[in-house]
């Protein structure tokens, strides 16, 4: 084994470890409270404030999807059978919150037992 100093053949100056115990001088020690991490917000940006859909599919992928849910939850086919009338009125996913049962059932002619259960529904399908 080679020790590397002054008198070897090497011309480096040799390594000298000053540290007594290992450990360094205490007037290297930090002793300041510990550092904190910061946490980062990170807050994911989509253009549609409806989860899952852009805006423009409110109407159609959205409208569908949502009384699709709606028919398998109440075992009721007329879900599905009024997205055309909801669709011909531009009613979207992103109505329903602003609207009442008497509103679709005059507007877009839909019973009002399924206009009930639609705007009944549409908030727990929207938070999910």
């Amino acid at each position: 084994m080679m020790v590397n100093n002054a008198s070897s053949s090497n011309p480096q100056s040799p390594i000298v470890n000053n540290y007594y115990g290992g450990y360094p001088p205490k007037d290297t020690y930090d002793f300041s409270s510990p550092k904190k991490k910061r946490c980062r917000l990170t807050i994911q940006v989509n253009s549609s404030p409806i989860s899952g859909f852009d805006a423009v599919k409110y109407n159609t992928a959205g409208l569908y999807t949502f009384l699709h849910r709606c028919e398998e939850k109440y075992k009721d086919c007329e879900f599905t059978e009024v997205l055309e009338k909801l669709q011909d009125q531009k009613v979207g996913i992103d109505l329903l919150g602003s609207i009442t049962a008497a509103e679709l059932q005059g507007v877009c002619g839909v019973t009002w037992g399924t206009a009930f259960r639609i705007i009944k529904s549409y908030p727990k399908w929207h938070s999910l």
